[in-house]
């Protein structure tokens, strides 16, 4: 999932740097939930599609 960094605060109390109240918002990605959904579609009809061959042979 992406994200949008809205606001940023920047300081240094110690010799390292250090990021404050970082606020992001989600971007959604409908693109990931299609091709989860075609993946489960085609994995769905291979094993139908097999299970129906192998009650055909038998």
């Amino acid at each position: 999932m992406l994200t949008q960094v809205t606001s940023v605060t920047w300081g240094q109390l110690s010799p390292f740097h250090q990021f404050d109240n970082v606020t992001v918002s989600a971007v959604p990605e409908p693109t990931s939930l299609a091709f989860l959904g075609v993946g489960l579609g085609v994995a769905g009809v291979r094993r139908a599609r097999r299970k129906h061959l192998q009650d055909a042979v038998v």
